[in-house]
């Protein structure tokens, strides 16, 4: 349970963040009170909040030394994958090696 917990939670958060690129990306306005406006302005803080709450349940289940680094870490996958993917943002070398640098550092800190 405590996986599924994790993966619905780093989703939501990925997502989220997603959802403000795209924002961003659509208006000039994301800093003012027009963003009030916006329907995926509100998806946002909907996917940010369901974060929240899967981050809760899947802290009380594991200890915050390995919780969080792996929450973090499976959270910046889901943001590469569709940053990737989806935007058609390029890595260069050295941010895949930066990246594969902190994946094992995650792995080390969970183990």
């Amino acid at each position: 349970m405590s996986y599924l917990i994790f993966i619905v939670g780093i989703a939501f958060n990925g997502f989220a963040s997603f959802a403000l690129k795209l924002l961003g990306e659509r208006t000039d306005h994301l800093a003012s009170l027009a963003t009030l406006r916006e329907p995926l302005f509100w998806l946002a803080i909907f996917l940010f909040g369901m974060n929240v709450i899967f981050y809760a349940l899947f802290l009380q289940r594991t200890n915050l030394a390995i919780g969080y680094p792996a929450f973090v870490g499976g959270t910046f996958a889901i943001v590469l994958a569709l940053s990737f993917f989806i935007l058609r943002e390029t890595l260069s070398f050295p941010q895949i090696f930066g990246i594969a640098l902190i994946f094992g550092g995650i792995i080390l800190a969970v183990r």
